[in-house]
């Protein structure tokens, strides 16, 4: 059986389905998870998207209400590492199949300068 999460896309950002919808098709879906969901495996469960001004035809023309309007089957997470995990949480991320990625702040970086992220976990 597969298994469904669902998310809410915040009318704050996104005032319509439609204007989310838009931007995944050019550029791909990106949601910031609070937690990754026990069990979610990467490639395989679905992610329904809910929105709170859902087009929904009726007898008296369109009604905008609460409703899902499309789903997606993540096949990447990405992890910002912020520096005060343990070296087991990372890991156990990384064994699950999500990319760890480390923010340079600026200054700290010059143009052309590779710095391994993680180079223990890739």
């Amino acid at each position: 059986m597969k298994r469904y999460g669902l998310m809410w896309v915040g009318e704050k950002f996104y005032k319509t389905p439609a204007a989310f919808s838009a931007e995944a098709a050019k550029m791909g879906v990106s949601k910031r998870l609070p937690f990754i969901p026990k069990g979610f495996t990467i490639g395989v469960d679905w992610i329904l998207l809910a929105h709170r001004k859902c087009p929904f035809e009726t007898v008296n023309g369109i009604e905008l209400k609460p409703g899902i309007f499309t789903a997606f089957c993540p096949s990447q997470i990405d992890y910002i590492v912020k520096g005060d995990e343990s070296d087991d949480f990372l890991n156990d991320l990384f064994d699950k199949g999500v990319r760890l990625m480390d923010v340079i702040p600026e200054g700290e970086s010059e143009p052309g300068k590779i710095i391994p992220l993680h180079p223990e976990l890739q």
